[in-house]
């Protein structure tokens, strides 16, 4: 179970294009002497809970453009 944490500490994922490839890196900030494990892997873990939250918006936003109209119609057919 994740549990609430007051530490400060954050992990902000971040997308960068070198080389025609796409990596990600990451910046955690907040980190203190009295930071603790248990910190560090609860903001990275909420980290990229926000980045497939996020994801998942644009998806949504876009997936009338991406998934052509007879897969959503063969899918919808399947699932009734």
């Amino acid at each position: 179970m994740i549990k609430q944490s007051d530490s400060g500490v954050e992990m902000t994922p971040i997308w960068r294009e070198t080389d025609l490839r796409l990596q990600q890196d990451g910046a955690i900030t907040g980190l203190t002497l009295s930071s603790r494990r248990e910190d560090i892997l609860l903001a990275l873990i909420k980290g990229l809970i926000r980045q497939l939250a996020d994801g998942m918006d644009d998806f949504a936003e876009y997936r009338d453009c991406l998934i052509p109209s007879f897969i959503r119609e063969a899918a919808q057919a399947f699932w009734i």
